[in-house]
This record gives structure tokens, sequence and C-alpha cells, in this order.
């Protein structure tokens, strides 16, 4: 696998996000590349950026109230730093995704829709290319449980199976794996956002190429592999535990 980023412009609110990829992608693509793009560049281009009030505690009850309305369920037992524990597109993410950084001066949130955008994105690729295989993945970062540091993550992808299963082959041994699948979507999110950084990089695009084991689709996801991609929570390893807390109901 080889993933190289790509220096922007600096993108605004209520830029045209296509006009950003034509400024900063190259003008061909490999076929089987998968083009990383930030959520950030995207949230940004849909006008998603609310401006943060200079008052402390109006800027703080703003949050508040933006987290809530963004947030599918919340948590506001335990708030350290400030934060609120959220879960969102069956994510477990702090404060609904919601960003300060890079934003100028704007509460930033996720985009709506991301996987109608990522199909908008796809379709874009293969027209602009004229490629018949080339996948789309939208990134984010998150904290890590009892680590320090950030991960990407995919917030949506296309193009590609998002996930794998090995349910059924052997290992090493001759032994079944019976719960074995890999997410290639959260794999290729991890690698193309470790590529692109984290902080004024700068660099909200990257191609993936070289992936002799991704299988390619010549259709976005549909809901049914959507949510083939997500584990409820009663069924999750750490279930008990998400089960456990004492979850209010968002907006969204």
């Amino acid at each position: 696998m080889q993933v190289n980023s790509f220096r922007s412009p600096l993108v605004k609110n209520n830029d045209d996000l296509y006009q950003v990829l034509e400024q900063t992608l190259p003008k061909t693509l490999a076929e089987r590349s998968v083009i990383a793009v930030s959520s950030k560049i995207i949230s940004l281009c849909q006008g998603r950026a609310i401006p943060i009030p200079e008052d402390p505690q109006e800027a703080r009850r703003l949050k508040d109230e933006l987290v809530i309305r963004e947030a599918d369920r919340y948590h506001t037992g335990s708030r350290n730093f400030g934060i609120f524990t959220t879960l969102k597109n069956n994510i477990l993410i702090p404060s609904s995704g919601i960003d300060e950084s890079n934003t100028g001066g704007f509460f930033l949130l996720w985009p709506s829709d991301v996987h109608a955008v990522a199909a908008d994105l796809w379709q874009w690729l293969r027209s602009r290319y004229g490629i018949d295989q080339i996948g789309v993945v939208i990134t984010d970062s998150r904290c890590i449980l009892l680590k320090w540091g950030v991960l990407g993550i995919a917030l949506s992808w296309a193009g590609f199976q998002g996930v794998r299963s090995k349910i059924g082959e052997l290992d090493l041994f001759g032994k079944p794996f019976t719960m074995t699948k890999i997410n290639d979507a959260e794999s290729l999110a991890a690698a193309a956002v470790y590529e692109m950084g984290e902080t004024n990089e700068q660099t909200p695009l990257a191609i993936i190429t070289d992936l002799p084991q991704l299988i390619w689709q010549n259709h976005p996801p549909t809901p049914e592999e959507l949510r083939e991609s997500y584990i409820e929570p009663a069924d999750d390893i750490f279930g008990s535990m998400i089960e456990a807390v004492d979850w209010k109901a968002g907006e969204k």
C-alpha cells in the first residue's frame, strides 16, 4: 500500500468542494485508487460552520446546544475536559464530532448526509477521470480509549467493500475463524489520516494505491451494506459498558 497526501488551497466556509478537488488532485488517477477526503473540508464546503461567540460562557452554551442537536445519544454524567460523550452515526465520538481547530473561529459540524456525499464523490471521480474502479473514503479522527493520541476513522466510503468477512477461513493451525472481519474502510482511513496529518499540514486529500486485498464494487454501499458494517450496542464486545451509560436522546 502507498499513501500520498496533497496540499490544498485554504478551504473556507461555503467553498466549492469540487473546485477544491480540481485544484488539488493530480490530472490523472490510476485505476484501483482510493481517494481519502477529510470530512472537515466537506463540512466547510457544506456551510456547516457556526461562528464561535466571543464570550466564553456564550460559546460554551452554544456548543452544548449544538452537541445535543447533532447527537443520536449523549451523556452528561462525566465531562472530562468539558466534553460530552456522544454516539453519532453509530460512532462513539466526543461532542458529536464538532471541531474547533483549523476552522478560523467556527464550530464545525460533521458533514450532513455523509453517505450521499461519498456516493456523489465516487460518481464524480469516475466521470472526471474516466475510471471504473475507484474508491472514496471520508475521514475524521477520534480518541483511542485509555490511550493518548488520535486515530483516523471512516465516516463513509464508496467503490469498495467496507468490511471483509474471514469467517469460515482457517488460521495457521487449521482452526476456522468464527468472528473475524476486517474493516477495510477504517484501515484505509487510519493510514490516510496518518499521512494527511492532524495539525497545520493543510493536506486534506490523499491517494491510496497498491491495494491487492481490497474488494472493488461498481456501486456505492447499499443501505444493507451500511447496516452490516455496524454492530448494535447490545451485540458489541463492549456492549455491557455502553449500555450501562445513562444516555439521553439527542435531537438528531
